[in-house]
């Protein structure tokens, strides 16, 4: 059992990056969140990826109904400046002293700066119930394309975390959108992953799933 007497806390994605835009099951995650429970032991969201409204929610686990311990915010947090930040429930956040704990991208007063505007602007401008629609064209479009296109075996995701799962290698899909201004990539060799602006333009996202849709068919 992974899980021992010595184990201080388990970290999870809830929806895997890198990894392929994988979904966590949620009755894996609720078990994952009982175990935490029963043994006393600390649930840590890396919410890097799936944070600041990128999952159609602010953060991922809204998702579903497990909330962690902990959770870890970087990149879209500081819309461009570096900046990295962690989340803790209160009795946790206790612990956590002036000068115990350190980041690279930590609490400047820039970054920090940079963070509260980030949340301002996406509340504002209403860019969470903005992402939703941009998603529901998205993956409209994907499965109209998926009906032409045999290769494609699986389209899954969040909001605007979204793969798409080919039967063959993805390589040259990315490099024909790169070489056409579209700027994808592609994880485990065959997953294109797509993670488009909350405030992309209309016109602008049709162009850029013309190209993707040209590459796939080109396969």
């Amino acid at each position: 059992m992974a899980v021992t007497d010595n184990t201080c806390a388990i970290l999870m994605e809830p929806v895997q990056g890198e990894g392929g835009v994988n979904l966590v099951d949620e009755q894996y995650l609720a078990a994952v969140k009982k175990l935490c429970e029963e043994r006393d032991v600390l649930l840590i969201f890396d919410e890097v990826q799936t944070g600041m409204g990128r999952t159609g929610r602010w953060f991922g686990y809204q998702n579903y109904k497990v909330t962690p311990d902990i959770m870890a915010l970087a990149k879209a947090l500081g819309g461009g400046v570096p900046i990295g930040a962690i989340v803790a429930k209160p009795e946790i956040a206790d612990f956590l002293k002036p000068g115990t704990h350190a980041a690279t991208f930590g609490g400047n007063p820039l970054a920090c700066a940079a963070a509260n505007a980030v949340f301002d602007v996406i509340e504002t401008d209403g860019l969470i119930e903005r992402g939703r629609e941009v998603s529901e064209l998205i993956f409209e479009r994907l499965q109209h394309l998926a009906k032409e296109c045999n290769i494609i075996k699986n389209i899954r995701g969040k909001g605007l975390m979204i793969g798409i799962e080919l039967d063959a290698p993805g390589d040259k899909v990315f490099e024909y959108c790169l070489k056409n201004y579209v700027r994808i990539n592609c994880t485990q060799g065959n997953v294109l992953r797509m993670l488009p602006a909350m405030n992309i333009p209309f016109d602008l996202l049709h162009d850029g799933l013309d190209v993707l849709g040209a590459g796939v068919k080109n396969l």
